[in-house]
């Protein structure tokens, strides 16, 4: 297999800048992988094609306000873009892995302060790949001047008042309402990036897929940055087997995971709302269940053709970006001929693309 395989030219006017109202009157395309056919409905049909019988996964992490502004000690601006939490966070300090800019001026020992220099970041660690470990703390000597009476900041409300949800840089337009790039069902914080499957769904089309009997699922996966990073021709030519995916967290509690394993038993269909659900699924055998039932912990699972799906039966997506990690999962699970074929037909027929744009159904 080559990258170039899974390349396609999208015109840009086709790259969504805004999510559609209401977020369930999105296109849907559904591709069949057995007739090999396709068809046009909107998302609000999604009901006509899912079995009471079905378990729906939804991945119910939220987007943090990961970049954050400030400035280092000689006045200069710096950016932190927070990426994983590294340690337990308490009163006096939270560790984070983070990309910054400019990065040939943010050392190890650099310090960075934001919100009116009440929140202090130090860089104590600066790895090959270009990351940094910033350290966060209260700057102590800062007095909080407000005389009204109310309970102190936390370190997480100072870092998150630090920062701004982020936005793929192909949208170019600002968002209004930063909810519309959470979805509905999101309560677990640690997503960098949102996923985006999701984001189609309101609080009436689940109440009409639970009143017909569908079973729902919850698991979390905090999206990272390189999800939707297209993948880099660096090698003469670019090896896809020998690419080394980046790490995502992840945990399904001992619950969820029990109706995983009662849906396979019972040989009914699951269906991953999202790639970020898929990629939790497939990745529970390459994991050891603990002794409480559930599963957790970092996976580094890059699916590509061919692939062996376990748990998914189905899965609904967005149109993702040429060359990603995101179509070569679509295409091992429905075949590159067939999805390449179903992006061509959808560029005809006016369909927007990537984190506001419409859905597949791949049955």
């Amino acid at each position: 297999m080559n990258l170039s395989d899974f390349d396609y030219t999208l015109p840009m006017e086709k790259i969504a800048q805004h999510p559609v109202e209401p977020r369930d009157h999105s296109r849907l395309m559904v591709i069949n992988r057995n007739t090999r056919t396709i068809e046009h409905r909107r998302f609000y049909h999604l009901p006509d094609y899912i079995l009471p019988s079905d378990l729906l996964v939804i991945n119910n992490t939220r987007v943090i306000p990961a970049r954050l502004l400030g400035r280092r000690e000689t006045g200069g601006q710096a950016e932190v873009f927070l990426l994983k939490r590294l340690s337990v966070e308490s009163e006096s300090e939270a560790l984070w892995n983070t990309l910054v800019r400019p990065g040939k001026r943010i050392k190890k020992g650099t310090v960075v302060y934001f919100q009116n220099r009440r929140l202090i970041g130090v860089c104590v660690e600066h790895y090959p790949d270009g990351s940094r470990d910033f350290l966060f703390r209260k700057n102590l000597s800062i007095r909080n001047t407000d005389s009204g009476e109310r309970e102190p900041e936390s370190l997480k409300d100072l870092i998150f008042g630090a920062g701004s949800v982020p936005l793929p840089p192909y949208i170019r337009e600002p968002l209004r309402d930063h909810e519309r790039y959470q979805t509905i069902y999101s309560e677990e914080e640690g997503a960098v990036a949102a996923p985006t499957a999701g984001l189609h769904f309101t609080d009436g089309l689940i109440a009409d897929l639970k009143k017909q009997g569908t079973e729902f699922c919850t698991v979390t996966l905090h999206v990272g940055l390189g999800t939707f990073r297209p993948l880099e021709d660096e090698g003469c030519p670019f090896s896809i087997e020998g690419h080394i995916m980046h790490s995502e967290s992840f945990y399904v509690k001992s619950e969820e995971v029990r109706k995983i394993e009662c849906a396979k038993r019972e040989k009914r269909r699951i269906i991953g709302i999202g790639t970020t659900s898929v990629r939790v699924l497939e990745s529970l055998p390459f994991f050891e269940k603990r002794a409480d039932g559930s599963y957790g912990g970092d996976t580094r699972l890059f699916i590509y053709p061919p692939f062996p799906f376990v748990y998914t039966n189905a899965m609904i997506t967005n149109f993702h970006l040429p060359k990603s990690s995101l179509l070569l999962m679509v295409s091992a699970f429905a075949s590159r001929e067939l999805i390449m074929s179903a992006y061509e037909e959808a560029i005809e027929n006016g369909y927007r693309f990537f984190s506001f744009g419409d859905a597949c159904l791949i049955l």
